[in-house]
């Protein structure tokens, strides 16, 4: 009887541990997921500041910024 006690011990050890592995594996393409979502956030906050950038730039080379100011 000792020798059927191991094998079915070892079963569920095998058993709990596949468990285990496929609850990581979900956890992973969750895990995944969530960093595609975030690289799509970043990469939409880079075009946004690129945008304000581009719009501090042309706002700093008006030509109104070059002339003195008219005292009164």
């Amino acid at each position: 009887m000792s020798a059927i006690g191991d094998v079915l011990a070892g079963v569920k050890k095998v058993l709990l541990i596949e468990d285990k592995v496929d609850r990581m594996e979900r956890g992973l393409d969750n895990l995944a997921s969530d960093v595609g979502d975030l690289r799509k956030g970043l990469a939409a906050i880079e075009q946004r500041v690129a945008d304000m950038e581009g719009y501090l730039r042309a706002a700093t080379r008006t030509p109104f910024g070059d002339r003195p100011r008219i005292e009164g």
